[in-house]
């Protein structure tokens, strides 16, 4: 099931609402695990998962799913650390005319969910620490929503 990991995610772009969610759903269950997180992380293209983020948080559980099962898998902190690298800019893009909320509280469930290896050597995960420490108000606003 793992290996059709990119085919579905693909899928997810060109349906309804419910069947959407069910496919992310879906996803959020397969990237849980060590191998299913690998298949995500070597799809080529996530681009339309990133666009749709701002739209459809649930997009930010699979991203947060797995990059905690691969950071969990020996040998793999590097690979995660650079994905993280790559893929929080292009989120903090797709959010950039939003409160960001969403965002950031997502990034604030993600961190301590990391092993040390990966949180403390990511120059993003470094420096949404240092941000948060400077502004809990951002990460705990009262409207957000939890992924």
């Amino acid at each position: 099931m793992t290996s059709r990991i990119g085919s579905v995610s693909r899928l997810n772009y060109y349906s309804t609402f419910e069947s959407q969610n069910k496919i992310l759903e879906t996803l959020v269950t397969l990237v849980s695990e060590v191998e299913g997180a690998r298949e995500f992380h070597n799809m080529t293209d996530r681009a339309h998962l990133v666009s749709l983020a701002k739209v459809v948080p649930l997009i930010l559980t699979i991203f947060k799913y797995s990059w905690i099962s691969l950071s969990n898998d020996h040998g793999h902190q590097f690979a995660v650390w650079k994905d993280m690298d790559d893929i929080i800019p292009k989120l903090l893009h797709v959010f950039k005319d939003s409160d960001g909320v969403t965002l950031l509280q997502a990034l604030a469930d993600l961190l301590p969910s990391l092993p040390p290896e990966v949180s403390e050597t990511s120059k993003l995960c470094l420096a949404l620490q240092a941000n948060q420490m400077r502004s809990p108000y951002l990460l705990s606003h009262p409207g957000s929503h939890s992924w």
